[in-house]
This record gives C-alpha cells, sequence and structure tokens, in this order.
C-alpha cells in the first residue's frame, strides 16, 4: 500500500491500535549521542533560553560549590557563636578550597539517597580530618539547599540586571 511505501515497510499488517496497517520495520532515524530533557539540555535550543553565563551559574560544579560555601559558612557562624570549635571551622574552610568536591562520587551517593547533601557533607568531613565531625553541625539538608539555590538566583540576577541596563 501507499502508507507501506511511505513508512518504508517491507510488510504491512493488521495493527491492534485502531490504526488500519502499521510498518513492521522502523522508520530510520538518526543516531544522537545523547538526548536532551529539557530545552536547557538541547544543543539547538538553549541559547534561546538562556546564555553560557547564566548555565555555568546553574551548572553542576557551580551548585556543588554553592553548597561548599554554605556549609563554610555555617561553621564560622557557628564558631562565631561558640557552637563549634573556632579551629574546627577555621580547619572545614581551610579545606573547602574551590573545586574539592568530587562530581563523580557525589552523583553516585545522590543516587544512592536521592539528595546531594549528605554526599557534599561526607567529602567535607573527609577533607576536613577531625574537624570533619563538625561539618553541617545541626543543619538540615534543606537548609543548604535553599540557600545555594538564593546564593544562585542572586548571582543570577546580577547577569539579568546588568542585561537590563545594557539596554538603556
Amino acid at each position: 500500500s501507499r502508507l507501506a511505501r511511505f513508512q518504508g515497510a517491507s510488510k504491512v499488517s493488521p495493527c491492534s491500535n485502531g490504526l488500519r496497517y502499521v510498518a513492521e520495520r522502523p522508520l530510520s532515524i538518526p543516531r544522537i549521542r545523547s538526548m536532551p530533557s529539557t530545552v536547557f539540555d538541547s544543543s539547538i535550543f538553549r541559547d534561546l533560553f538562556g546564555t553560557p553565563a547564566m548555565r555555568a551559574i546553574f551548572s553542576d560544579e557551580a551548585l556543588a560549590q554553592r553548597y561548599v560555601e554554605v556549609e563554610v559558612a555555617l561553621a564560622r557562624a557557628q564558631a562565631q557563636a561558640g557552637v563549634i570549635p573556632r579551629a574546627a571551622a577555621e580547619e572545614i574552610a581551610a579545606r573547602a578550597a574551590i573545586g574539592t568536591i568530587d562530581l563523580r562520587k557525589l552523583k553516585t551517593e545522590t543516587d544512592v539517597v536521592g539528595y546531594p547533601i549528605v554526599g557534599v557533607v561526607h567529602q567535607m568531613a573527609k577533607q576536613s580530618g577531625d574537624a570533619g565531625r563538625y561539618v553541617h553541625w545541626g543543619a538540615t539538608t534543606q537548609d543548604i539547599m535553599d540557600t545555594a539555590s538564593v546564593l544562585q538566583i542572586r548571582e543570577a540576577l546580577r547577569l539579568v540586571d546588568a542585561d537590563l541596563l545594557a539596554i538603556e
């Protein structure tokens, strides 16, 4: 039939889904290296909805770094309030250098637990030696995640502000 030739089928048979015919041979679809799940992941559409600078702010690397920054700020504030030893806070801050979170390990632990903070805390605690027992002291996962999100949003709004000022 004409439908079969159009779909490239070698044979046509009745179909149970209510259609009269179905191709038994699948259409030839080009193989895609990785399929984007959103327009932001798409190499075709992503620049319509964001810029490289904005994507960098919301990247996995930047998010992990914001988690670390929040944990360090928490330790410093707790040391200032006398909740944890000042030396512990200084050690946590000193060992929490940019890029110290292994994202592969973080993904593995996130896949098991369902959220990333446990993995961040485990890595920071290990990096901080004896002071590591004070990482995330008294905080909730949501405290850290929400604060990190706000830091990302604040940085993103600076980009938006700069773009708006450039229009004037």
